[in-house]
Parts: C-alpha cells; sequence; structure tokens
C-alpha cells in the first residue's frame, strides 16, 4: 500500500498504518509518503516487469499501471528508436530508467537524464546490477542538464515528460540536433504543442 500525503506525518497515520499490517497478511509494506518524508513499514522495494528483464525501484516512483501496457509502450518506442549498438542515446525524464533499460539492452550508450534523485539511484543500481555498463544517469532538470551537452552529442532523444510536456526542453532539443526524436506522452494537447515547436 502506498500513501501520497499531503500534509505532515501524523501519529494516527503511523499507528493505524503498523495496525494495518499486523491484521492483514496479505500486505507486505505500506509506505507513507509526502513533502519531507518517506516512512516506510516493510520493503520498499517493487520489481517492474519489463519485456526481458525487471527494474527495481522504491515503493512510490512512477511506473506504468499495467505490466502488459508497459511491455507494448516499450516495444513501440524501441520499433521506432531503432537501437543499435553504435547510438547515442539521451533519455529525458528517465526515472528509473523504464525506456533506459530496454535501450541500453540493444547495445547502445544511453544517458537518463532525470530531476528525482530516487529515481537516478534506482536508475543506477538497476544498471550495476543488470551489469549495463553502457547506461549513466544524471540527476538534474533536463532544460538545464541538456546544456552540458554539445550539439551532435545524441543520435537519438528519447522523452516520455509528464503531463505538462517538454516545453522547457524544446529548444535544447533543437540545439542538440539528434537524427531522431521518439517522444511518448500521455497528453495529446501537450504533445501537440511541443510537436509545433
Amino acid at each position: 500500500v502506498i500513501g501520497q500525503c499531503d500534509g505532515p506525518l501524523a501519529d494516527g497515520d503511523r499507528g493505524s498504518s503498523e495496525a494495518m499490517l499486523r491484521e492483514e497478511p496479505r500486505l507486505a509494506s505500506i509506505v507513507l509518503h509526502g513533502r519531507g518524508f518517506y516512512h516506510v513499514l516493510g520493503v520498499d522495494r517493487i520489481a517492474v516487469a519489463l519485456p526481458t528483464t525487471e527494474m527495481h525501484v522504491r515503493a512510490g516512483a512512477f511506473s506504468q499501471v499495467t505490466d502488459t501496457g508497459n511491455h507494448q509502450l516499450i516495444a513501440t518506442m524501441l520499433r521506432f528508436a531503432q537501437a543499435a549498438p553504435e547510438t547515442r542515446i539521451a533519455d529525458l525524464y528517465a526515472g528509473a530508467g523504464n525506456l533506459s533499460i530496454p535501450l541500453a539492452l540493444t547495445g547502445a550508450s544511453v544517458v537518463g537524464i532525470e530531476r528525482d534523485r530516487r529515481g537516478i539511484e534506482a536508475l543506477r543500481a538497476n544498471a550495476e546490477r543488470l551489469g549495463l555498463e553502457n547506461l549513466e544517469g544524471q540527476v538534474g532538470h533536463v532544460h538545464r542538464t541538456l546544456p552540458k551537452f554539445p550539439a551532435g552529442s545524441f543520435d537519438l532523444v528519447v522523452l516520455d515528460p509528464p503531463r505538462s510536456g517538454a516545453a522547457e526542453a524544446i529548444e535544447e532539443l533543437i540545439r542538440l540536433a539528434p537524427d531522431r526524436i521518439v517522444y511518448v506522452s500521455c497528453n495529446p494537447t501537450t504533445l501537440a504543442r511541443d510537436l509545433g515547436r
């Protein structure tokens, strides 16, 4: 059970969670997180199934809703990406590596950029666990991190931004001038805006 809380963690929240964990044998853990706290009862690691392996994340990290849908998303992304061992890839808004890991498994060189430190910690741990020396994770806002790379650094850019889109990154994408961009979107309105630019 994962609870995202708006206010501070209250003693009652902790106590009722502990009671629920004791009384419900089907529960392995309860995670309550919010501004300034991350409270774990049990184990907070989750395995997310990828098409040929699995990704480990902390409870509360973003992942797709179903394994089946995620497998279809990854297969579609890989088909459009056409990654090969010599391909240099930036995965923007990379999270824990949902798209970075499958891209790195093609042998391509992948840099995942994500502002959430816990996401990049998970990406790095997944890369190490899977022996993916060709997968690097960088913590930072995409629009502040991309200027560190010279134009032509990447053959391919893959991005899966939040619903608000990637408006802040568009100028840097144009400057980097990759051969190919694969944009995954859950919001047609912000996708259309970004594609228009």
